[in-house]
C-alpha cells in the first residue's frame, strides 16, 4: 500500500532526512476539506468510517512515529489520503500493454488488429471488473504531478522501460517558456463534448477546465448522447 510505504520511507531516515522527505510530500497539491467531501459523496456514506479505521490501523503499525505523527490525526490522515488520491499516477508497466504497443506499431492502421485488441480488453475488463488494466500499482511523481491538464495536451505520459520510470513525451513542438500540459483523461473522453469532459474532471479532479478547447466550445450545445453519458457516469460512481 502506497500510504504505508510513504510512512515507512520517512520514518526509516535520519532526523534531517525525515524533515526533508516530509516537506516534499507536503508540497503535493491537495484541497483537504473540498476533496474529502467529494470523495465521500463518490465512495458512499461509509467512506468516513472506513478512512478512520484505516487511520487507526496505520497508527498501530507506526506507534513510534515522529514527524509523520502529524498525518496520524484525523485531519492529517484525511489530507494524506486525498493528496494520494489526487496526485497518484498509475504505473503503466503491464506486460499486456507492452504487447499491445508493439503490435500496434507493427500493424499501424490495421482495423482488424485494432478490433481484436479492443475485444481482448473488453473481455479482460468484464472478467476482472477493472478498467485500469494497464496499471500495476500507483506512485507519486513530484514533477509530473505539477503538470496541469489541457484538453489539447502537448505532452503525454509513457512508461517505456516496463518499470516505474516515467517519461513525459512531447506530442508537438514545445517552445521555451510554454507550459507542459498533459491530459487527465483517456483519449476517448477527450473526443467527447465539453460538458462530458468537465463533468469527469469535476468529479475526479475537483476543478473546471478552462483550456482553449473548452473555452472555444462554451456555446456548443451538448448532444443528447453526450448529456446521457454524463448522467450515466454520475450514476455509476
Amino acid at each position: 500500500m502506497l500510504l504505508a510505504r510513504i510512512f515507512a520511507m520517512i520514518e526509516q531516515q535520519s532526523e534531517q532526512k525525515k524533515e526533508e522527505l516530509f516537506n516534499q510530500f507536503s508540497n503535493f497539491c491537495s484541497r483537504s476539506s473540498e476533496d474529502c467531501t467529494s470523495l465521500e459523496d463518490k465512495l458512499g456514506s461509509e467512506f468516513g468510517q472506513r478512512l478512520e479505521h484505516l487511520r487507526e490501523l496505520m497508527a498501530a503499525c507506526f506507534p513510534n512515529a515522529t514527524i509523520t505523527r502529524a498525518w496520524l490525526t484525523p485531519t492529517g490522515f484525511q489530507w494524506l489520503f486525498t493528496m494520494v488520491a489526487v496526485n497518484g499516477q498509475g504505473v503503466g508497466t503491464s506486460v499486456f500493454s507492452q504487447w499491445v504497443e508493439n503490435v500496434s506499431k507493427q500493424f499501424d492502421g490495421n482495423e482488424e488488429i485494432d478490433s481484436q485488441i479492443d475485444s481482448i480488453y473488453e473481455k479482460l475488463m468484464n472478467h476482472s471488473g477493472c478498467e485500469f488494466l494497464n496499471n500495476e500499482g500507483s506512485a507519486l511523481y513530484r514533477l509530473q504531478s505539477s503538470c496541469n491538464h489541457n484538453c489539447l495536451p502537448n505532452a503525454e505520459i509513457k512508461f517505456p522501460y516496463s518499470n516505474f520510470v516515467l517519461n513525459l513525451v512531447a506530442l508537438k513542438d514545445i517552445n521555451a517558456g510554454d507550459e507542459i500540459c498533459i491530459s487527465y483523461m483517456e483519449e476517448d473522453l477527450l473526443e467527447r463534448g465539453r460538458g462530458t469532459r468537465s463533468n469527469y474532471l469535476r468529479r475526479n479532479y475537483y476543478f473546471t477546465c478552462t483550456c482553449d478547447k473548452c473555452q472555444s466550445q462554451l456555446e456548443d450545445p451538448e448532444s443528447e448522447s453526450e448529456t446521457s453519458m454524463s448522467v450515466d457516469s454520475d450514476e455509476e460512481d
